[in-house]
């Protein structure tokens, strides 16, 4: 490749960077550097692929890719401030900014007019596919396709009717062109989904960014802008029209992510490039439909003998290729011989030819396997498949259980394992053991079975497990799990009970949501608080309307709300106030209290000593250990730290099984004061703060406070990891980590003696012009800026928050690697 780029000339071929004809030395790496920069300028390019590029298998650490990028500066008369040819991506990696013209050279260049950037070869690109756990027949020529159509169309919809494998065929492509979209591949599944509201949430979810409350579709648009990702939305038919307003105002307001759809019709807007997505081909024993059955036959456990293959290949023909109705004959060969098998279908399609539409044909091919496969369950297989599909998502093993709670023991097991060996339930992912409905087989249930009876159920089941137990929506973890696992059933239950008119019930369901959002990362916080005013306005009862409210404030904490932090901690005290009820006011108070603390300390104080003396005089030790709880985090919050030790630990000591949330808040606060003048004691809360709610779903918050703590013990790695996994997270989510993430590396820098760094960090902190993030945090940073205090001249006079923080964060790599 030779290219220019102002003064410069790069030329691949002799290894040469010149400026203004005279040649600039560079060392071998720093040269690699550059080249890939710019050969591949039209993206962000990650760390991790500089690294594999330039130093292959072996191990080095970024802070060599630090040097090396800080050496292609200087080449350029560059800095890291002015960044003028090489841009710092935070979070991401390095993109090069300068406009360049290119000649091919021997190495090449990356093609031109396919519209996408060339593969990276990067191992690590961020994506949520399914696992392809069986082989995908027929459609080696279809995935480079339609890759391409990716490359030249931002919108790209597969199309066909149920059954033809779109949705297999979408995750193939979408692993195909993985490494070309470094802000990842997000798969969203729409089939929960029944409005507007549900696809956006949808979409933000399954990528992992964050929503604030208010308008959601703009700030999707805002936050996937300029990202080059790649969205596959799945099963769109039911949400036609809501999906298509979605796209129209994305592909209008951003530039760079593409999607690619599956739906039984077309979106119809201007942007799309349709592809039909055909049955398999029936003819020789080679064809793609006869591989098809017969890998199904052996995946149920039949082999097909030779002498039948020409019953196979009339079977494939009579319906037609299509991949479903293929994999549901495959699987009735558990009870029948391949010739009676064909005999049914036959018979079947005498039965269906006089009602046949016209251009329905397929349709009523995939209906006669339904039928046929139906009519060999037996009563209890069809009620129990009934009833699965009243699960709007994934279901466990337990939950089809629970749901079933009247078939004797053990018969919803073997049920359930009989549906899966007749391929009418699949595994929903490889990597857990949760099963989903095809959604051709969910909707042709649907039209056989009890359905409003089934929906009712599903909705009872929801609210058995979720309760009414104000202690329980706040307090207990392993249920807040369990609401985060079971959104989408919480959400089509509370749709049906609207629908019948329970509005109370319903309100239940969203209330019992209130522990779990405070943990979401903000997407599905952001739709519980569009979706509270609507049933706010639809209730009178000062009781059910305090709970609601509750939720809300959790909401907004996690959707970074402080305004309707602030409303709803007022209204729940409101609403509290006139239910009469005083555990419910003791909570409202404490709640409150959150936005309190920062305008008038004073009063956040006296609201959760009220609150204390509440839940005292009601036996309500729950919401005692809560509101003692923040009392302690409001008095560190005041600078009265030893109180606040004393009151965390009084709380701890009465609560030693640390199993509910209130007495959980004891330890994060303990924590936080102890983290720099206490490390080692602040170290042994660290497991059980990165266990709650549980492993998979820890508040950022916290993991920065363990960080901290790490960091005054002098587990540099340690410290790092966790700063390094809260740095991804957030920038994935479209939040900011800064100036939080400066927090644990002032402190490293402190604990290795380097209190200079420290200071000039924390005075970042100080000078930010946004505040940190949580109580924990902020108390960490008291603690420390108390003892090291801060440089004179605030570096934001001189570099950027972004800038610092990437500075932090390269010196935290490198005392690793020491």
């Amino acid at each position: 490749m030779r290219a220019s780029f102002e003064e410069f000339h790069l030329d691949t071929t002799t290894f040469e960077l010149r400026r203004d004809g005279e040649p600039v030395p560079l060392e071998p790496q720093v040269f690699d550097v550059l080249a890939h920069l710019v050969r591949h300028r039209d993206r962000v390019v990650s760390k991790e692929e500089l690294l594999d590029e330039v130093w292959g298998d072996r191990f080095v650490s970024e802070s060599a890719l630090t040097s090396r990028i800080k050496h292609v500066r200087q080449a350029l008369g560059d800095d890291g401030r002015v960044q003028r040819y090489v841009k710092t991506v935070h979070g991401r990696g390095y993109r090069f900014a300068a406009e360049v013209t290119t000649l091919e050279g021997p190495d090449g260049v990356p093609a031109e007019g396919s519209g996408l950037p060339a593969p990276p070869g990067s191992r690590l690109v961020p994506h949520n596919l399914p696992t392809d756990r069986t082989p995908l027949f027929g459609r080696d020529e279809a995935i480079p396709e339609v890759a391409d159509l990716i490359g030249r169309h931002r919108l790209v919809s597969l199309l066909g009717i149920g059954g033809t494998g779109k949705t297999r065929l979408a995750s193939a492509v979408g692993h195909h062109v993985l490494e070309r979209f470094p802000d990842g591949v997000w798969f969203v599944d729409l089939v929960p989904a029944g409005d507007e509201r549900a696809v956006e949430t949808a979409v933000a979810h399954a990528a992992g960014l964050a929503l604030s409350a208010g308008e959601t579709r703009a700030q999707l648009a805002q936050l996937i802008a300029s990202r080059t990702a790649l969205f596959v939305l799945d099963n769109c038919e039911h949400v036609r029209d809501e999906v298509a307003a979605t796209l129209d105002h994305l592909l209008e307001h951003t530039g760079a992510p593409r999607f690619l759809v599956t739906s039984r019709e077309p979106l119809d807007l201007p942007d799309e490039r349709r592809v039909n997505v055909e049955p398999l081909a029936v003819g020789d024993l080679s064809a793609p439909a006869i591989t098809l059955f017969l890998s199904s036959a052996e995946r149920f456990g039949t082999t097909v003998a030779e002498r039948d293959h020409p019953t196979v290949e009339r079977i494939c023909r009579h319906l037609d290729g299509l991949p479903l109705a293929i994999e549901l004959a495959a699987a009735q060969l558990r009870l029948l011989r391949p010739d009676d098998v064909a005999d049914r279908l036959d018979q079947r399609f005498e039965l269906l030819r006089a009602r046949r539409r016209p251009g329905r044909e397929r349709h009523a091919s995939l209906t006669s396997v339904l039928e046929d496969t139906w009519a060999l369950l037996d009563p209890d297989e069809q009620e129990l498949l009934g009833q699965l599909a009243a699960f709007p998502g994934p279901f466990d093993l337990l939950d089809v259980e629970e749901l079933a709670g009247d078939l004797p023991p053990g018969a919803a097991t073997r049920l359930l394992g009989q549906l899966v060996d007749r391929g009418l339930v699949v595994g929903a992912s490889a990597e857990e053991t949760r099963f989903r409905l095809l959604e051709t087989v969910r909707l042709f249930v649907g039209q056989r079975t009890d359905t409003p009876g089934h929906a009712e159920r599903h909705a009872r089941w929801c609210l058995d497990r979720v309760g009414s137990s104000m202690q329980g929506h706040l307090y207990d973890f392993a249920l807040a799990t369990w609401c985060a696992r079971h959104y989408d059933d919480i959400r089509a239950a509370e749709r049906h009970l609207l629908e019948e008119g329970r509005v109370a019930d319903a309100a239940m369901l969203v209330a019992g949501t209130a522990l779990a959002m405070h943990v979401d990362a903000g997407a599905r916080a952001a739709d519980i608080l569009l979706r509270l005013d609507a049933h706010l306005s639809r209730l009178d009862d000062p009781t059910t309307v305090a709970r609601l409210r509750l939720t809300g404030v959790h909401a907004a904490m996690a959707t970074r709300s402080p305004d309707l932090i602030a409303e709803h901690g007022r209204g729940a005290v409101r609403a509290a106030e006139a239910s009469g009820d005083p555990a419910l006011l003791a909570v409202a108070l404490v709640l409150r209290s959150w936005s309190t603390i920062f305008a008038d300390p004073a009063r956040a104080l006296k609201m959760v000593e009220e609150a204390r003396e509440l839940a005292t005089s009601v036996g309500d030790a729950s919401t005692r250990d809560q509101a003692d709880s923040y009392r302690a985090f409001h008095l560190a919050m005041m600078h009265r730290y030893e109180e606040a030790i004393e009151q965390a630990e009084a709380v701890i000591e009465r609560a030693p099984a640390l199993d509910g949330y209130g007495s959980w808040v004891a330890v994060v606060a303990l924590t936080a004061c102890d983290a720099v003048h206490r490390p080692e004691r602040a170290r042994r809360w660290i497991h059980k703060l990165l266990g709650a709610p549980s492993p998979d779903t820890v508040m950022w918050g916290t993991q920065v406070l363990c960080a901290a703590v790490h960091a005054s013990n002098g587990n540099r790695a340690e410290a790092l990891s966790l700063v390094e996994t809260v740095h991804t997270r957030l920038a994935q989510a479209g939040q900011e980590s800064l100036p939080d993430l400066l927090v644990p590396a002032a402190v490293l820098a402190h604990r290795l003696g380097d209190d200079a760094r420290a200071a000039r960090w924390l005075r970042a902190v100080r000078d930010a012009g946004r505040p940190t993030q949580s109580f924990p945090v902020t108390c960490v940073y008291h603690r420390t800026r108390e003892i090291v205090g801060t440089v004179a001249r605030s570096p934001i006079e001189t570099h950027t928050l972004e800038e610092i923080g990437d500075e932090a964060l390269a010196w935290m790599r490198a005392v690793v690697e020491r």
